[in-house]
């Protein structure tokens, strides 16, 4: 069409004939103003979010906040008649928002409580604000799962609905049983706000079913009494056990009391209120001040999004909002409503297909879009109308299987569709974006759901799955980016197929419905002269037009046919120039409020439930999930408390866990409690909260978290539920099969974790059958106890750092390595695992060990048998295993009562070599055995054996607690001996200390593998072996000792235990303990099983010395002895006692005030300790210290003393 206007004639009386008819404000707005997301359809679904909604969001949530989205409206979250498969409108229970267990599942279409807090969260961090949708109309699904006992019978009751208006709901105090529910059950729950049918039309104040607030439209249908043609609606069931009285207001008051509790425990920062025309002004009028301006900490105050559906003519909506503000004298805009009078305008422009007058579209709009507070500098606008082209009222598509549109269900719609891929829904939403009120973007518009074949199974997180259409990605950021709403609102054209609206100097949108031919308007404008505009569409390509003096615009808008560069569609927007980056992001705080309220008549226990809520139970340490949030790493969580008695003495101690059951922080006092935690993990933390003391009466609490989620989530990997078993006591029993008793109802099972915390009034019992579970943990302070015939079966770790009683069994029976921490204390023990079981503390076992597969590894901890202990199932495949290491290592440790027959079924990892042990004595000692590979030439230290290789290459180290003398039983199998061992000649060999061995009368060899020597009498106990005997050893020396017998003569003295072929012994001298040098030799006895005694004079040694034997064989063969070491003389003498050591050492023959320096070295020379010159006491000190650290043998010790050097030697045991 042509332009109405021309640059060269203004038609000035005719624009301002517009002005006044329009009676549009000219202000320079400081503005509220939010672009808002409906972030679902109808049916909304997604197979990889399965009643997830909450968790697609949260993943979705980063994308929309790139797209500049300020805020997001989400379905109505409260427990529906049938949990998952209705969307939100069939509300059942205000006060489950995902919690409780009813209707079929714990969760809702959205997700579960906690998914939809996290979602509020993620939300936040991404700066976008979340708007709930409430539905206060009517309530639906009363009765059990299946209608029993919802249906009233009273005459009233059954005027609409058949009845059913008796709704009575789950809660702490209340759950649903476990097994089953019954009418009778359920009409004895004390779920809060309890609803009655006199709470519903009809009733004896107002006996009607007609009307728009009276009809049950969708169930059955709410009276709030005062302008609804009625009086108020109350009273009690007459079919309900549970009946708690009812005053005037009850519905009202109730309703209002859940939104500012909804508001707080959600942290939601707005409202949309469903099918508004069908309840009370005054009860709307109510609610909203309440929610602005009463609800405490969490008021929306004047600019908070409050926006009702009613379904009418631009009239009515002012109708309707003007009824709203004036209930009881009130003044205040309140709330907005979505603005259905301008989308019939949208509909006739889009289905008009170029016919309809696009001029008069500014005339469908309602006239109360804009709340205004305060005047001149000062003033605030408030955007309150809600434009919009499709919600989930007016989309009902049908869809093949894939989701793809086939058709229309127009007789589920509210209004009619507008179709997402018709050419003129861009300049729909243009004018949506341009006119007055906070634009509504439907899901459906924005995201291409219905023509990818991925509607139900695409990634909110692909921009291949679910791609955007980019005129409305554009249109966004043209009202974000050039501030649209901060310009007053002026219609500049009007004409059949151009409309063009000014945001008064921020930017002109002309709209054009025109299929495929240009508009060109020229327009005033607030443009000062000589601004360059450019069209932010991009449909103008770079074209630039310079603002002429008197201020004419010219407006080309393309048509809707997609020819326009970039493909745009029906719309241009002119600004000035050099605005081009994403300046304008969505803006609101980071951080999320919510606040948990623990009381009876909320949560829920049912073991389907997420377990949460109840209040603190009387003379109870019993601890209750207050709930759960998800927070960022690094972001500070600030928690406050509130108990309901603050002020009388009882403490409280309140608790932020991970989901192991890992406390992270705590605080305890009487009164508020608060604090402040930053987690070092995203991730979840559970808020937990406890009576400190079992003597205190129990109380309702309030907890209030301040924290900061992260913005992106991943939500389909993080999920809320506990990850171990956690028991809780909550059942008021000590059974540990009550799945009431554990945290969530998670019991203990085969692939699950199980914790005992401290802190309950009752610990678990398992009193029968076999309790399974992967690994356990009981806290210190904690107890199980396992009865009589029970069974605790691992297949994971047990870490016990509290108390594990009874006379059950405890059976590790994993298929991987298992391990025993902490405090191990046993009736009985089943060892059943192929991969082995590891001791990683001591352990005892009063009753039965029983070993069925694998081994129990002792590692360095002692496993320790009662008297009354047995040993079952030992062999060759399964034994305890020691640690093969000759220096350290666990013991198997038994009682020996006298005569007693004792087995110590022991090996190491490559065989299996169990000692028995008969007391033949009189005493009861106790006697720990260990077995190791190798024979040491000091039994347990010191280089392997010179005759190593005639033993069985295994050394049993065997010390009892007491004297013992006993029978000993040694076992060993043929890849276990040595290759110059000689079975036939086998002997018992023992070490008797000073590097010599000896051998015991032994019998005869048993059995033909594997094979047993037997040692009789044996009363002196250390380390023993199996070795060939009359061969092992050609010199034994028992001793061998240097002393100074005068001013230049040294004294040696030697003793063998036995000797073979020797042939004598060289005696050698060296001054530095490296270079020796023969002094002497000294024959021996060839062949010997007596002691031998033998000595060394050395008359020229005024200098200190060391000495050393070299022993020879006939046939050549040499070994050394350890060296000995001599001071000079004369002099003081230092001694130093005891020596031999096995640490604690004092120094004698020292003046009083004697300050000496000491150096420690090995025999070979390394230096193990060096000092400042000290006093005696402090060197004696020192010098214990260091000999308590070393390894076992000969050490050199120099005294430095008045500037004279001493050489003593030590000897480490």
């Amino acid at each position: 069409m042509l332009d109405a206007y021309s640059r060269r004639g203004r038609r000035w009386p005719l624009l301002l004939a517009l002005l006044l008819l329009l009676a549009q404000p000219l202000w320079a707005q400081q503005t509220h103003k939010k672009v808002v997301l409906q972030a679902f359809w109808w049916d909304y679904w997604n197979s990889n979010y399965p009643a997830g909604w909450a968790n697609y969001l949260a993943d979705l949530a980063p994308r929309l906040k790139s797209l500049g989205i300020d805020a997001v409206w989400i379905p109505p979250t409260a427990k529906n008649k049938n949990a998952t498969s209705d969307v939100g409108y069939s509300p059942f229970d205000h006060y489950d928002l995902g919690d409780k267990y009813q209707k079929g599942a714990t969760g809702t279409r959205v997700g579960t409580k906690d998914e939809l807090l996290r979602l509020v969260a993620v939300l936040h961090a991404n700066g976008i604000e979340v708007i709930q949708d409430v539905v206060l109309n009517h309530a639906d699904g009363a009765g059990t799962n299946s209608g029993a006992g919802g249906q009233d019978p009273d005459p009233y009751a059954m005027s609409s609905n058949n009845g059913y208006k008796t709704f009575r709901y789950a809660c702490y105090a209340t759950p649903l049983p476990e097994a089953g529910e019954t009418a009778a059950e359920y009409l004895l729950r004390q779920g809060r706000w309890t609803k009655n049918y006199p709470n519903f039309h009809a009733h004896a104040g107002h006996n009607t079913t007609s009307g728009d607030m009276a009809a049950p439209h969708f169930g059955p249908d709410f009276c709030y009494g005062a302008d609804d043609g009625g009086s108020d609606g109350y009273g009690p069931s007459t079919n309900s056990s549970y009946n708690p009285p009812q005053g005037a207001g009850y519905s009202r008051d109730q309703a209002r009391s859940w939104l500012v509790w909804l508001k707080k425990q959600t942290g939601v920062d707005g409202f949309r209120w469903d099918a508004v025309k069908h309840f009370s002004y005054a009860a709307q009028q109510d609610w909203s001040y309440n929610l602005k301006y009463l609800a405490g900490w969490a008021n929306g105050g004047e600019a908070m999004f409050n926006v009702g559906e009613y379904v009418g003519g631009g009239g009515d909506l002012d109708a309707y909002v003007g009824n709203v503000t004036g209930q009881n004298g009130g003044s205040e805009f309140l709330m907005g409503t979505f603005d259905f009078g301008l989308r019939d305008g949208l509909y006739g422009m889009v289905s008009g297909n170029g016919g309809f007058n696009i001029g008069s579209l500014p005339d469908y709009q309602q006239g109360r879009r804009v709340a205004q507070y305060g005047s001149g500098s000062s003033a605030v606008y408030v955007h309150r109308t809600v434009p919009f082209v499709n919600n989930h009222d007016t989309f009902r598509p049908r869809l093949d299987a894939d989701g793809n549109y086939t058709g229309w269900n127009t007789g589920s719609e509210l209004a009619p569709h507008i179709d997402p891929f018709d050419p003129r829904l861009s300049a729909a939403y243009a004018a949506a974006f341009a006119v007055d009120g906070n634009p509504q973007v439907f899901f459906e518009d924005l995201f291409n759901v219905g023509g990818t074949g991925k509607r139900f199974s695409h990634l909110p997180t692909s921009a291949a799955d679910l791609p955007l259409r980019d005129d409305l990605v554009n249109l966004i950021w043209c009202h974000q980016n050039l501030h649209f709403k901060d310009g007053a609102y002026k219609v500049r054209a009007r004409q059949a197929d151009h409309l063009v609206i000014e945001r008064g100097a921020k930017a002109l949108i002309g709209i054009n419905d025109s299929y495929d031919t240009w508009q060109e308007t020229y327009v005033d404008s607030d443009f000062a002269p000589n601004t360059r505009l450019i069209d932010y569409s991009g449909a103008n390509g770079s074209y630039v037009y310079v603002v002429p003096q008197d201020q004419r615009v010219r407006i080309n808008t393309p048509p809707c046919n997609g020819s326009a560069l970039g493909g745009r569609r029906g719309y241009s927007v002119w600004a000035p120039e050099g605005q081009g980056s994403s300046n304008v992001l969505p803006a609101r705080a980071a951080a999320t409020i919510q606040e948990w309220e623990l009381a009876d008549d909320l949560g829920d226990q049912n073991c389907q439930s997420l377990g949460q809520g109840g209040r603190l139970p009387d003379n109870s340490t019993n601890q209750r999930v207050v709930g759960k949030i998800y927070v960022q790493s690094g972001q500070p969580v600030r928690y406050e408390l509130y108990p309901e008695h603050g002020g009388t003495g009882r403490d409280l101690t309140f608790g932020l866990y991970d989901r192991q059951g890992n406390r992270l922080q705590a605080a305890t006092g009487a009164g508020t409690l608060t604090g402040t935690y930053t987690p070092t993990a995203t991730d979840w933390l559970v808020l937990k909260l406890r009576n400190t003391s079992s003597t205190y009466a129990g109380q309702r609490c309030y907890v209030k978290a301040t924290y900061t989620a992260p913005p992106t989530l991943g939500a389909i990997g993080a999920p809320a539920a506990n990850t171990v078993a956690i028991w809780t006591g909550n059942d008021n029993s000590a059974d540990a099969g009550s799945c009431r008793n554990w945290e969530g109802g998670r019991q203990p099972e085969a692939g699950t974790d199980v914790l005992i915390p401290a802190g309950s009034s009752y610990m678990p019992t398992l009193g029968s059958g076999t309790l399974q579970a992967r690994s356990l943990t009981v806290e210190s302070g904690a107890t199980l106890t396992l009865a009589a015939g029970s069974t605790l079966r691992l297949t994971g770790n047990l870490t016990n750092h509290g108390t594990v009683a009874g006379s059950g069994t405890v059976a590790l029976a994993g298929s991987s390595l298992q391990t025993l921490g902490g405090a191990l204390s046993f009736a009985n023990l089943t060892i059943d695992n192929a991969a082995d079981v590891q001791l990683l503390a001591p352990a005892s076992v009063t009753g039965t060990l029983t070993l069925r597969t694998g081994h129990l590894l002792l590692g360095d901890q002692n496993l320790t048998l009662a008297g009354t202990a047995t040993i079952s199932g030992a062999d060759a495949s399964r034994y305890v295993v020691t640690k093969n290491d000759a220096a350290s290592g666990g013991a198997l440790v038994r009682p020996a009562p006298a005569g007693a027959t004792l087995l110590y079924p022991v090996g190491t990892s490559a065989s299996y070599t169990p000692l028995t042990v008969q007391n033949t004595g009189n005493t009861a000692p106790s006697v720990p055995v260990r077995v190791f590979g190798g024979v040491r030439q000091n039994g347990t230290s010191g280089a392997a054996h010179a005759q190593a290789s005639a033993f069985v290459d295994r050394t049993w180290d065997i010390s009892p607690s007491t004297a013992l003398t006993a029978a000993l039983t040694f076992q060993w199998n043929a890849p276990d001996e040595n290759a110059g061992f000689e079975r036939s000649r086998a002997a018992v060999l023992h070490y008797n200390g000073n590097g010599s061995w000896g051998s015991y009368s032994t019998t005869a060899v048993s059995g033909s593998g594997p094979y047993t020597v037997t040692a009789t009498d044996v009363s002196s106990f250390s380390p023993f072996s199996i070795g060939t005997g009359g061969a092992v050893l050609p010199v034994t020396l028992l001793d061998f000792v240097a002393q100074r017998r005068g001013p230049a003569t040294v004294q040696l003295r030697w003793t063998t235990a036995q000797e073979q072929d020797n042939a004598g012994f060289e005696v050698e001298k060296s001054g530095d303990g490296r270079a020796y040098r023969r002094i002497g030799q000294v024959a021996g006895r060839g062949t010997s099983t007596q002691r031998q005694a033998y000595s060394f004079a050395d008359e020229a040694a005024p200098a200190a010395a060391y000495y050393r034997l070299r022993q020879t064989d006939f046939d050549g063969k040499a070994t050394y002895s350890a060296p000995q070491y001599v001071a000079a003389g004369p002099g003081p003498e230092l001694a130093i006692h005891p020596n031999p050591t096995t640490g604690d050492v004092r120094l004698d023959g020292l003046p009083a005030t004697a300050r000496l320096q000491l150096t420690l070295r090995t025999a070979p020379g390394r230096v193990v300790l060096s000092t400042p010159p000290l006093a005696s006491s402090e060197a004696s000190a020192r010098l214990s210290a260091a000999l308590r650290r070393a390894a076992p043998g000969l050490y050199v010790l120099t005294v430095l003393l008045d500037g004279r050097p001493q050489h003593l030697k030590v000897v480490k045991q």
